[in-house]
Protein backbone atom coordinates (compact mmCIF):
# COMPACT_ATOMS: atom_id res chain seq x y z
CA UNK A 1 0.00 0.00 0.00
CA UNK A 2 1.14 3.58 -0.65
CA UNK A 3 0.78 4.42 3.05
CA UNK A 4 3.60 1.99 3.85
CA UNK A 5 6.02 4.14 1.84
CA UNK A 6 5.71 6.92 4.43
CA UNK A 7 7.42 4.92 7.14
CA UNK A 8 8.67 1.54 8.31
CA UNK A 9 5.33 0.17 9.47
CA UNK A 10 4.68 -3.52 9.99
CA UNK A 11 0.98 -2.73 10.17
CA UNK A 12 -1.00 -0.02 8.46
CA UNK A 13 -2.90 0.42 11.74
CA UNK A 14 0.29 1.78 13.35
CA UNK A 15 0.09 4.69 10.92
CA UNK A 16 -3.66 5.24 10.98
CA UNK A 17 -3.99 4.80 14.76
CA UNK A 18 -0.62 5.79 16.25
CA UNK A 19 0.16 4.94 19.85
CA UNK A 20 3.22 5.52 22.02
CA UNK A 21 3.25 1.83 22.87
CA UNK A 22 4.20 1.04 19.27
CA UNK A 23 7.57 2.81 19.39
CA UNK A 24 10.95 1.85 20.70
CA UNK A 25 12.97 4.29 22.75
CA UNK A 26 15.21 6.11 20.27
CA UNK A 27 18.07 6.93 22.65
CA UNK A 28 19.97 3.90 23.80
CA UNK A 29 23.22 5.50 24.89
CA UNK A 30 23.22 9.29 25.24
CA UNK A 31 19.91 9.56 27.06
CA UNK A 32 21.16 7.19 29.71
CA UNK A 33 23.79 9.69 30.79
CA UNK A 34 21.61 12.82 30.82
CA UNK A 35 19.14 11.65 33.52
CA UNK A 36 22.00 10.60 35.77
CA UNK A 37 23.75 13.96 35.40
CA UNK A 38 20.50 15.87 36.02
CA UNK A 39 19.51 13.75 39.02
CA UNK A 40 22.92 14.12 40.67
CA UNK A 41 22.89 17.88 40.12
CA UNK A 42 19.40 18.22 41.54
CA UNK A 43 20.18 16.07 44.59
CA UNK A 44 23.11 18.43 45.20
CA UNK A 45 20.79 21.44 44.94
CA UNK A 46 22.58 22.81 41.88
CA UNK A 47 21.07 25.29 39.42
CA UNK A 48 19.92 24.00 36.03
CA UNK A 49 20.05 26.54 33.22
CA UNK A 50 18.22 25.78 29.98
CA UNK A 51 19.40 27.64 26.89
CA UNK A 52 16.65 27.44 24.29
CA UNK A 53 15.71 29.29 21.13
CA UNK A 54 13.21 32.00 20.22
CA UNK A 55 11.17 30.09 17.63
CA UNK A 56 8.16 27.88 18.36
CA UNK A 57 10.23 24.71 18.59
CA UNK A 58 12.77 26.27 20.95
CA UNK A 59 10.11 27.87 23.15
CA UNK A 60 8.08 24.65 23.39
CA UNK A 61 11.20 22.60 24.05
CA UNK A 62 12.30 25.00 26.78
CA UNK A 63 8.83 24.77 28.33
CA UNK A 64 9.12 20.98 28.32
CA UNK A 65 12.49 21.15 30.08
CA UNK A 66 11.31 23.76 32.58
CA UNK A 67 8.13 21.85 33.43
CA UNK A 68 9.80 18.45 33.51
CA UNK A 69 12.80 19.42 35.63
CA UNK A 70 10.66 21.35 38.09
CA UNK A 71 8.38 18.34 38.39
CA UNK A 72 11.39 16.13 39.10
CA UNK A 73 12.33 18.59 41.84
CA UNK A 74 8.81 18.35 43.31
CA UNK A 75 9.00 14.54 43.29
CA UNK A 76 12.41 14.47 44.95
CA UNK A 77 11.28 16.89 47.65
CA UNK A 78 8.17 14.76 48.23
CA UNK A 79 10.25 11.57 48.44
CA UNK A 80 12.41 13.03 51.21
CA UNK A 81 9.36 13.49 53.44
CA UNK A 82 8.00 10.12 54.63
CA UNK A 83 4.38 11.24 54.71
CA UNK A 84 4.52 12.85 51.25
CA UNK A 85 6.33 9.82 49.86
CA UNK A 86 3.38 7.59 50.76
CA UNK A 87 1.17 9.73 48.51
CA UNK A 88 3.40 9.28 45.44
CA UNK A 89 2.34 6.66 42.84
CA UNK A 90 4.32 3.44 43.09
CA UNK A 91 5.65 3.74 39.53
CA UNK A 92 7.00 7.23 40.24
CA UNK A 93 8.74 6.04 43.41
CA UNK A 94 10.30 3.15 41.53
CA UNK A 95 11.51 5.47 38.76
CA UNK A 96 13.26 7.72 41.30
CA UNK A 97 14.92 4.73 42.93
CA UNK A 98 15.88 3.29 39.57
CA UNK A 99 17.49 6.56 38.47
CA UNK A 100 19.37 6.78 41.76
CA UNK A 101 20.61 3.19 41.54
CA UNK A 102 21.90 3.86 38.03
CA UNK A 103 23.44 7.25 38.83
CA UNK A 104 25.27 6.10 41.97
CA UNK A 105 25.79 2.43 41.06
CA UNK A 106 24.18 1.31 44.31
CA UNK A 107 21.54 -1.10 45.56
CA UNK A 108 17.92 -0.44 46.55
CA UNK A 109 18.67 0.29 50.21
CA UNK A 110 21.48 2.70 49.37
CA UNK A 111 19.32 4.45 46.76
CA UNK A 112 16.58 5.01 49.35
CA UNK A 113 19.15 6.38 51.80
CA UNK A 114 20.53 8.80 49.21
CA UNK A 115 17.05 10.05 48.29
CA UNK A 116 16.21 10.61 51.96
CA UNK A 117 19.47 11.83 53.50
CA UNK A 118 21.52 13.36 50.68
CA UNK A 119 18.59 15.04 48.97
CA UNK A 120 19.05 18.82 48.59
CA UNK A 121 16.64 19.17 45.66
CA UNK A 122 14.62 21.87 47.41
CA UNK A 123 17.51 24.27 46.76
CA UNK A 124 17.56 23.63 42.99
CA UNK A 125 16.52 26.46 40.69
CA UNK A 126 15.58 25.87 37.05
CA UNK A 127 16.17 28.87 34.78
CA UNK A 128 15.45 29.35 31.07
CA UNK A 129 17.60 31.61 28.90
CA UNK A 130 16.18 32.47 25.46
CA UNK A 131 18.49 34.34 23.04
CA UNK A 132 17.29 37.72 21.84
CA UNK A 133 16.28 37.37 18.20
CA UNK A 134 17.87 40.61 16.96
CA UNK A 135 20.83 41.29 19.24
CA UNK A 136 22.01 37.69 19.78
CA UNK A 137 20.55 35.59 16.99
CA UNK A 138 20.22 31.83 16.94
CA UNK A 139 22.20 29.50 19.17
CA UNK A 140 24.21 29.70 22.37
CA UNK A 141 26.99 32.28 22.56
CA UNK A 142 30.03 32.47 24.81
CA UNK A 143 28.58 35.63 26.35
CA UNK A 144 25.64 33.56 27.63
CA UNK A 145 28.07 31.23 29.39
CA UNK A 146 29.39 34.26 31.28
CA UNK A 147 25.95 34.57 32.92
CA UNK A 148 26.07 31.03 34.33
CA UNK A 149 28.31 30.55 37.34
CA UNK A 150 27.59 26.97 38.42
CA UNK A 151 25.44 23.90 37.92
CA UNK A 152 24.12 22.35 34.71
CA UNK A 153 23.94 24.05 31.33
CA UNK A 154 21.48 22.22 29.07
CA UNK A 155 20.71 23.33 25.52
CA UNK A 156 17.41 22.65 23.76
CA UNK A 157 17.01 23.02 19.99
CA UNK A 158 20.59 24.32 19.71
CA UNK A 159 24.11 23.67 20.88
CA UNK A 160 25.35 21.20 18.28
CA UNK A 161 27.24 24.05 16.57
CA UNK A 162 28.36 25.78 19.78
CA UNK A 163 31.63 23.92 20.42
CA UNK A 164 33.54 27.00 21.66
CA UNK A 165 30.76 28.03 24.06
CA UNK A 166 30.48 24.48 25.39
CA UNK A 167 34.23 24.33 25.92
CA UNK A 168 34.10 27.62 27.81
CA UNK A 169 31.33 26.21 30.02
CA UNK A 170 33.40 23.09 30.68
CA UNK A 171 36.38 25.26 31.64
CA UNK A 172 34.16 27.05 34.18
CA UNK A 173 33.30 23.71 35.78
CA UNK A 174 29.72 23.52 34.49
CA UNK A 175 28.07 20.21 33.61
CA UNK A 176 27.12 20.51 29.93
CA UNK A 177 24.34 18.64 28.14
CA UNK A 178 23.47 19.35 24.51
CA UNK A 179 20.09 18.33 23.11
CA UNK A 180 19.52 19.31 19.50
CA UNK A 181 18.11 18.03 16.23
CA UNK A 182 20.09 20.05 13.70
CA UNK A 183 22.76 18.53 11.47
CA UNK A 184 26.30 18.28 12.77
CA UNK A 185 28.61 21.08 11.56
CA UNK A 186 31.32 20.09 9.09
CA UNK A 187 34.91 21.26 8.78
CA UNK A 188 37.36 20.53 5.96
CA UNK A 189 40.46 18.44 6.65
CA UNK A 190 43.36 17.36 4.46
CA UNK A 191 44.10 13.65 4.53
CA UNK A 192 46.36 11.22 2.63
CA UNK A 193 44.24 8.66 0.80
CA UNK A 194 45.96 6.13 -1.47
CA UNK A 195 49.04 8.31 -1.74
CA UNK A 196 47.17 11.51 -2.54
CA UNK A 197 46.35 14.52 -0.41
CA UNK A 198 42.59 15.03 -0.55
CA UNK A 199 40.12 17.27 1.24
CA UNK A 200 37.58 15.40 3.36
CA UNK A 201 34.70 16.45 5.57
CA UNK A 202 35.05 16.04 9.31
CA UNK A 203 32.04 16.35 11.60
CA UNK A 204 32.47 18.47 14.71
CA UNK A 205 30.79 17.32 17.92
CA UNK A 206 30.75 19.80 20.83
CA UNK A 207 32.77 18.62 23.87
CA UNK A 208 29.75 18.38 26.18
CA UNK A 209 29.43 15.80 28.94
CA UNK A 210 26.44 14.43 27.03
CA UNK A 211 25.26 15.10 23.46
CA UNK A 212 21.80 13.94 22.38
CA UNK A 213 21.08 14.41 18.70
CA UNK A 214 19.32 11.81 16.52
CA UNK A 215 21.43 12.84 13.50
CA UNK A 216 24.69 11.84 15.17
CA UNK A 217 24.24 8.20 14.28
CA UNK A 218 22.91 9.03 10.84
CA UNK A 219 25.92 11.24 10.14
CA UNK A 220 28.59 9.18 11.90
CA UNK A 221 27.26 5.90 10.46
CA UNK A 222 26.88 4.11 13.78
CA UNK A 223 23.93 1.75 13.22
CA UNK A 224 21.79 0.40 16.01
CA UNK A 225 21.48 3.40 18.32
CA UNK A 226 18.46 5.29 17.06
CA UNK A 227 15.16 4.03 15.68
CA UNK A 228 13.93 7.38 14.37
CA UNK A 229 15.77 10.55 13.36
CA UNK A 230 13.27 13.25 12.46
CA UNK A 231 12.34 14.77 15.81
CA UNK A 232 12.12 18.51 16.33
CA UNK A 233 14.12 20.05 19.19
CA UNK A 234 11.13 19.81 21.52
CA UNK A 235 10.76 16.14 20.61
CA UNK A 236 14.34 15.47 21.69
CA UNK A 237 13.75 17.39 24.94
CA UNK A 238 10.58 15.35 25.47
CA UNK A 239 12.57 12.12 25.40
CA UNK A 240 14.99 13.41 28.03
CA UNK A 241 12.15 14.47 30.35
CA UNK A 242 10.33 11.19 29.71
CA UNK A 243 13.41 9.27 30.84
CA UNK A 244 13.19 11.17 34.14
CA UNK A 245 9.48 11.30 35.00
CA UNK A 246 7.82 9.02 32.45
CA UNK A 247 5.35 7.42 34.93
CA UNK A 248 4.05 10.85 35.97
CA UNK A 249 1.31 10.86 33.34
CA UNK A 250 -0.26 14.27 33.96
CA UNK A 251 3.03 16.13 33.63
CA UNK A 252 4.01 14.08 30.60
CA UNK A 253 0.67 14.93 28.97
CA UNK A 254 1.54 18.61 29.44
CA UNK A 255 4.93 18.04 27.82
CA UNK A 256 3.46 16.03 24.93
CA UNK A 257 1.10 18.94 24.17
CA UNK A 258 4.07 21.28 23.75
CA UNK A 259 5.95 18.71 21.65
CA UNK A 260 2.95 18.21 19.37
CA UNK A 261 2.75 21.95 18.67
CA UNK A 262 6.49 22.15 18.00
CA UNK A 263 6.46 19.09 15.72
CA UNK A 264 3.87 20.74 13.48
CA UNK A 265 5.38 24.24 13.67
CA UNK A 266 8.85 22.98 12.76
CA UNK A 267 7.35 21.11 9.76
CA UNK A 268 8.70 17.72 10.78
CA UNK A 269 7.57 14.62 8.83
CA UNK A 270 4.35 13.33 10.37
CA UNK A 271 5.42 9.69 10.48
CA UNK A 272 6.35 7.09 13.10
CA UNK A 273 7.06 8.55 16.55
CA UNK A 274 6.14 12.07 15.46
CA UNK A 275 2.60 10.81 14.84
CA UNK A 276 2.56 9.29 18.31
CA UNK A 277 3.70 12.59 19.84
CA UNK A 278 1.05 14.47 17.87
CA UNK A 279 -1.70 12.01 18.85
CA UNK A 280 -0.98 12.16 22.57
CA UNK A 281 -0.42 15.92 22.49
CA UNK A 282 -3.77 16.56 20.80
CA UNK A 283 -5.51 14.28 23.29
CA UNK A 284 -3.88 16.17 26.16
CA UNK A 285 -5.15 19.47 24.76
CA UNK A 286 -8.65 18.08 24.20
CA UNK A 287 -8.75 16.78 27.77
CA UNK A 288 -7.21 19.99 29.15
CA UNK A 289 -4.22 18.08 30.53
CA UNK A 290 -2.10 21.13 29.79
CA UNK A 291 -0.41 23.96 31.65
CA UNK A 292 -2.33 27.06 32.60
CA UNK A 293 -0.18 29.09 30.21
CA UNK A 294 -1.00 26.92 27.21
CA UNK A 295 -4.67 26.88 28.18
CA UNK A 296 -4.63 30.70 28.21
CA UNK A 297 -2.97 30.80 24.78
CA UNK A 298 -5.59 28.47 23.35
CA UNK A 299 -8.31 30.65 24.84
CA UNK A 300 -7.02 33.97 23.46
CA UNK A 301 -6.40 32.26 20.10
CA UNK A 302 -10.02 31.08 20.15
CA UNK A 303 -8.97 27.45 19.70
CA UNK A 304 -11.67 25.09 20.97
CA UNK A 305 -10.20 21.58 21.09
CA UNK A 306 -13.66 20.10 21.75
CA UNK A 307 -14.55 20.65 18.10
CA UNK A 308 -11.82 18.33 16.84
CA UNK A 309 -12.91 14.97 15.39
CA UNK A 310 -12.70 12.00 17.72
CA UNK A 311 -10.47 10.00 15.35
CA UNK A 312 -7.57 12.47 14.94
CA UNK A 313 -5.05 12.24 13.45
Amino acid sequence: MNIQKRGNYTRVEDFVKPSVVNTKHPYRFDVKTAPELLLKAMLDGQRITIVGDYDCDGICGSAIGFRGFNRLKELLVAYKDEKSRRDLPGQVVERLRQLTRSAFQCDETQAHDILCNQNQASATLVRVRIPHRYSEGYGMKESMVDEIHSGVLLTIDNGIAAASAIQKANDKGLTTIVTDHHSLPVTKKLQFIEGEMVEVNEHVIPPAHCVINPHMEETMNEPGHYDFYDYCGAGVALKVVESLIGPDKRTMDECYAFAAIATVADVMPMIEDNRNIFERGIEAMKNRHITEGLAALLEVSKVDMRHLPEDLP
